[in-house]
């Protein structure tokens, strides 16, 4: 029984599909030039091995079912199913054929030249469709030289039809655009529109070669044409929409471009067109926009930002009277450009706008309390360009952050400048560096200030008075310099000076109580003190304060005021519990020394209230009772006494005083040979603190040691509150 072959179907034909929304030449190109049919009928190159009846058949029916699947859109199964046809059939030419044009829709490129090239064989003669394939498959790979001979070969061959003519005109467009002979393409292009005019992807890829010439209107009227002919791609194609923008752009048009390119955004995010938009909107001076628009860019990871148009928007805004807003957008381009060719490209105009920016960022940074991130910029500003301001607060962000020698050295280069900015500003300078000397002679050695470093820190607030007699600050730095340097007289004149210049000066008015105390000037400290009072808000310092002022009234002999102050210094806080305390000691001996026991033993008391521990309260108390006790009860009262004197992990002050008092008690009420024993005991104590006279002395040395713990106070000489730089 014979079996009837069945007949081949037609080949692909036509397009790659619908058009993709970013129209594209070179996709345009191949668009319309792959899958043309091959005749059925071709001899071919030489005669193929007879086949069996059912090989053939099943190579036909391979092929046919290959076609199906390629006009479904399934390009893989159809190289599958051709693949088998050829295998069953390697001189199938149109099998051959058919697998290139679906290759090349699957970009397997090589494959597809590969069975092109084979067709090419297989032919006696290659046909202008064929000619094309070759073009665009060598064009698809990305080699243009390789696919221009195929493409004019094509265009030259007689046997071209119309729409053969197209097609070979698209790719041989195609190549000259991929060569960069944009001149050669619109020739062909307008060849092209001329032999068909309602061909869309003609008129389009004309625009983009026009375009690429500088030929713009004439771009805009191909690009016009595209749209008028087919309307879809002005809601599918950001392309087209992007390449317009672009055109408006050179012509001047800023405004209907930025349009444009708004509605590509709203297709496809293209970053060509988001850059070229910032472009628009910065010379629209649409800054805001612009702005946003940018940071988008720069939330690509994988988009060079263009620092040119964040340095052009930073321009802009500063032209425009806005430069703390431009100050990031400097700032985002001197940290992108950190390599030092392109940094030396800067004028000083560029690099003071910078410096300047570090400046406002720092300062916003300092504003919310990052004090460590404000040093960081003022630091990175100052090595794109040295400006005074910005080296100020460089050296105040490094003072407060207790990095010494950074603040120093800032402070040193703003002496070195500042004398072309006024007196003011140099004297300014050398204060702060006067202070910042002496805050690290605090943090350095508390105890043991360097004193040639005090020494310039001196010679610093001097010439700084010299300059700016009416600067109330230079006194004062003066007075916190030789209060440091252990010169308490001239400090108090220092910070008096000060008060004459300004007498609400506060500051001042506490230092210069704290020393008028320790020089017991009763009456003078008490007056000091009530100005540094007035208006007090930190509790801690006013409890300090009133405590000082109860010391001053007691130096003038006004007890009942300074009972009541003490009183009222411990209410004010709790913080310094330790120094009331041992106001309320001083006061307790005060009371002992004049022979008002009760007052004395309710004085101890309350200093052992604010601090438990306090032994100089315990033997206050216990020299009270002994003073008071009968004489049934006065061993007992002694004894107590003789335990604080045994314990040896106390001052040897407290220690000697015990044994005083108990030495003394014994001489008056007992027995006078243990009475001179005990007072050598305590002469003993007081022999390793260098204290000789026991009798005369013995008191006094135990007042002095009270007056001595008292020396906390001064670490308040440095108020935190105080600014170093502000004249």
């Amino acid at each position: 029984m014979s079996t009837m072959l069945p007949c081949p179907k037609k080949h692909l034909r036509g397009s790659l599909g619908a058009t993709p929304r970013g129209v594209v030449l070179a996709a345009i190109a191949l668009g319309l030039s792959l899958g043309s049919p091959l005749a059925w009928s071709q001899s071919p190159a030489s005669t193929p091995a007879p086949l069996g009846g059912s090989e053939r058949n099943l190579a036909i029916d391979a092929y046919n079912r290959g076609v199906d699947q390629a006009a479904a859109g399934n390009f893989a199964a159809a190289a599958e199913l051709y693949e088998k046809a050829l295998a069953l059939d390697n001189t199938m030419a149109p099998a051959w054929n058919n697998l290139g044009t679906v290759l090349l829709r699957l970009r397997r490129l090589s494959d597809a030249i590969a069975a092109f090239k084979t067709v090419e064989r297989l032919s006696d003669t290659p046909t202008p469709e064929l000619l094309v394939n070759l073009a665009a498959a060598y064009h698809a790979a990305g080699e243009p030289d390789l696919a221009l001979p195929y493409a004019r070969r094509a265009l030259a061959s007689s046997a071209l039809d119309p729409a053969q003519k197209v097609r070979a005109l698209l790719v041989a467009a195609a190549i000259h655009s991929a060569r960069g002979e944009h001149a050669a393409a619109v020739e062909v292009f307008e060849e092209l529109v001329e032999a068909e005019p309602g061909h869309t992807a003609a008129w389009f890829n004309l625009g983009v070669s026009l375009s690429e010439l500088g030929r713009l209107k004439e771009a805009r009227k191909a690009f016009s044409q595209a749209s008028a002919l087919n309307p879809s791609i002005e809601a599918t194609s950001a392309e087209l929409h992007r390449r317009m923008g672009t055109i408006e752009r050179a012509l001047g048009n800023c405004k209907d471009a930025v349009s444009r390119f708004q509605r590509s955004l709203a297709i496809e995010d293209l970053p060509r067109a988001r850059r070229e938009m910032v472009d628009c909107l910065i010379a629209l001076e649409r800054y805001d926009e612009a702005a946003a628009e940018l940071r988008k860019i720069a939330a690509e990871p994988a988009v060079a930002e263009p620092l040119e148009l964040r340095l052009r928007l930073a321009q802009g805004m500063v032209r425009a009277g806005q430069a703390e807003a431009a100050a990031e957008h400097l700032v985002a381009y001197a940290e992108k450009v950190a390599d030092a060719p392109a940094r030396r490209g800067w004028d000083d105009a560029l690099r003071g706008q910078i410096s300047s920016a570090y400046q406002t960022l720092g300062q916003r940074q300092e504003a919310a309390g990052e004090l460590r991130l404000a040093a960081d910029l003022y630091r990175r500003g100052l090595d794109v360009q040295w400006a005074p301001e910005l080296c100020r607060r460089a050296g105040d962000s490094a003072y407060r952050l207790a990095d010494y020698p950074a603040a120093i050295a800032a402070y040193e280069s703003l002496q070195g400048a500042a004398v072309a900015g006024g007196e003011a500003r140099l004297a300014a300078a050398l204060l702060a560096r006067a202070e910042t000397v002496l805050r690290a002679s605090f943090a350095a050695a508390p105890a043991a200030p360097e004193a040639q470093s005090l020494e310039g820190a001196e010679q610093d607030a001097r010439r700084a008075a010299s300059l700016a007699p009416a600067m109330e600050r230079a006194p004062y730095d003066l007075g916190l310099v030789l209060a440091r340097a252990g010169r308490p007289e001239e400090a108090l004149e220092a910070f008096s000076a000060a008060l004459a210049l300004r007498p609400d000066f506060r500051d001042a008015a506490y230092n210069a109580g704290l020393l008028a105390v320790a020089a017991n000037l009763g009456d003078r400290a008490f007056s000091y003190l009530e100005v540094a009072m007035r208006g007090e808000a930190d509790p801690a310092r006013l409890a300090l304060a009133t405590f000082a002022q109860a010391l001053a009234a007691g130096q003038a002999g006004r007890a009942p005021e300074a009972e009541a102050l003490l009183r009222a210094s411990g209410r004010e806080s709790s913080d310094h519990a330790s120094v009331v305390a041992l106001a309320w000691v001083r006061r307790g001996a005060d009371h002992l020394e004049s022979g008002s026991r009760e007052p004395a033993r309710a004085a101890f008391a309350r200093a052992l209230e604010l601090q438990r521990e306090l032994v100089e309260a315990q033997l206050g108390i216990a020299v009270a009772d002994l003073s008071a006790a009968a004489d049934p009860n006065r061993e007992a009262a002694r004894q107590a006494v003789l335990r604080i004197a045994a314990r040896t992990d106390l001052p040897v002050e407290v220690r000697a005083a015990a044994f005083y008092h108990v030495g003394r008690d014994l001489r008056a009420h007992g027995d006078p040979v243990q009475a001179t024993q005990t007072l050598a005991q305590a002469a003993d104590l007081l022999s390793r603190s260098a204290a000789s006279e026991v009798h005369a002395r013995g008191l006094e040395r135990l007042r002095a040691a009270l007056d001595g713990r008292l020396a906390i106070m001064k670490k308040y000489w440095m108020p935190p509150s105080h600014d170093p730089t502000t004249p």
